[in-house]
């Protein structure tokens, strides 16, 4: 019964994209991939200032333009760029030792994962009413940033938190 429920939404997901101009699925996607890594980033941040960890710097994109913002003492810095990937992070600057923080640390990295899952479960919730191939989209894209920064693999989230924990250190290596 599920399997029918799965093959029907790929089947209208596949046929809404068919229906829909293809310079209108490219800026959608790229809009999505935007908003879910500025979104995925935010995330840590406001973990990290949950924890009280300082945060110097949130930066979203790598070339171009630049929007920056100063607010209670971190440098937001967002790109407006041709791709939006490459140069997505945050920088804490917390005078305590690492070792003392480990436990907020790992709350941190996984923070960016969770905000993407949470977010790709709200676009399918409200798919679930508007039916819309823009909103599936961005479901998708969300979900598949989280998935993606899961998989310990060069410099995801994933091989940080498993280098943290493995050897309780944040770099790679």
């Amino acid at each position: 019964m599920e399997t029918m429920a799965v093959e029907t939404l790929m089947r209208d997901f596949v046929a809404a994209l068919h229906s829909t101009s293809h310079l209108w699925l490219a800026i959608t996607f790229y809009v999505s991939l935007y908003v879910a890594f500025a979104t995925h980033e935010l995330g840590h941040y406001f973990v990290a200032r949950v924890f009280g960890l300082r945060v110097s710097r949130l930066v979203v994109g790598s070339y171009g333009p630049i929007c920056v913002k100063r607010y209670r003492g971190t440098l937001f810095v967002f790109r407006c760029i041709w791709l939006p990937w490459g140069a997505e992070y945050i920088r804490l600057k917390d005078p305590r030792d690492e070792s003392e923080i480990r436990n907020q640390l790992a709350a941190v990295l996984s923070a960016g994962i969770a905000t993407n899952m949470l977010c790709a479960g709200l676009f399918a919730v409200m798919n679930m009413w508007l039916h819309s191939q823009t909103v599936a989209i961005f479901e998708l894209v969300a979900f598949a940033t989280g998935v993606g920064q899961l998989i310990p693999i060069g410099a995801s989230d994933g091989q940080l938190i498993w280098n943290h924990y493995r050897h309780g250190r944040m770099h790679k290596g």
